[in-house]
């Protein structure tokens, strides 16, 4: 049976002309993504390729048809491991998710930024397989440094559910 986040992301996808196309996009850019993954298609922290593509496909429609985000800069992103430290408002991290399309589909070669959320996050159901899946851990000093070890792109944003 398909996750929750696959389940949403046909939903979400099966009405877009092109459809087909986006998730080609998404396959060959994964293809080339600079993360170490064993043979079922996870890292250590429980990054899963095929969740990350039915996620990235969903998150397309709100970076390029909701917000029409436009992508300045990324080419300061130096390869390897990397620390984003960023601002944002409100719960749910919408602007780390852009900020991932954008590393994922601007960056050259295509990368998956890593959220370090809440605490909390991982006690939420869907909400803690969905992080793992997609990339993001329970932001902790440890993981972060182990993430970086590994030559991770990190993302953190500091205030947390204060902001």
């Amino acid at each position: 049976m398909p996750d929750t986040v696959t389940m949403l992301a046909r939903l979400a996808t099966a009405s877009l002309p092109d459809a087909s196309r986006l998730q080609q996009e998404v396959d060959d850019r994964m293809a080339r993504i600079p993360t170490r993954l064993n043979a079922y298609g996870y890292d250590a922290w429980g990054f899963h390729t095929e969740t990350a593509k039915h996620a990235l496909a969903l998150s397309t429609l709100l970076y390029r048809h909701w917000f029409r985000v436009e992508t300045h800069g990324i080419r300061n992103i130096p390869q390897g491991r990397c620390l984003l430290i960023a601002n944002h408002a409100g719960q749910i991290a919408l602007d780390a998710a852009m900020i991932g399309c954008a590393t994922f589909f601007e960056a050259e070669p295509p990368r998956i930024i890593r959220g370090m959320g809440e605490y909390w996050l991982p006690t939420v159901p869907f909400v803690n397989e969905a992080m793992v899946r997609t990339g993001s851990v329970v932001g902790v000093r440890k993981n972060c440094v182990d993430m970086l070890e590994q030559g991770e792109l990190v993302i953190a944003f500091p205030e947390g559910v204060r902001g």
